[in-house]
């Protein structure tokens, strides 16, 4: 069985609710980053996918905002 963490809001998406209902997935869910890290510690999924947006700071570089 795959293992995968959302981590962000998935509220309602048809992907949450496609792999909730899977059995070929188990799911964990996180709301921040902190929680993530969490659950990083106690397994090792298979996937991980996150919400948010990606931006670029003053140099240059990218970031994932949650």
């Amino acid at each position: 069985m795959k293992e995968i963490i959302l981590v962000g809001k998935f509220d309602g998406s048809a992907l949450l609710q496609y792999v909730t209902h899977s059995t070929k997935y188990k799911v964990r869910t996180a709301s921040d980053v902190r929680d993530m890290e969490k659950l990083l510690k106690q397994c090792e999924p298979d996937f991980v996918l996150c919400t948010g947006r990606i931006k670029q700071n003053p140099d240059g570089q990218y970031f994932l905002e949650l």
